[in-house]
């Protein structure tokens, strides 16, 4: 899929749910969002397809307590 995955990058925050990333990719050909969408994406055709997976989210600063990059796992 990753051939198919055009980063947009977000200063606000927005999620696409995975239905509306079927329609785009079904449209544009390409499935659109940031880490947190795709991995969203990802997770639901997992789901529809009976593999178990949750998501992880990922420190991408040493020292930062914050998360800024999710996968699915």
């Amino acid at each position: 899929m990753r051939p198919y995955y055009e980063y947009t990058p977000e200063e606000i925050e927005t999620l696409y749910a995975p239905e509306y990333n079927l329609v785009h990719f079904l449209t544009y050909g390409k499935l659109i969002g940031d880490c947190d969408d795709i991995a969203m994406f990802y997770a639901a055709i997992f789901y529809t397809i009976g593999i178990p997976s949750r998501f992880v989210a990922m420190r991408t600063k040493k020292h930062d307590p914050d998360f800024y990059h999710v996968v699915v796992e």
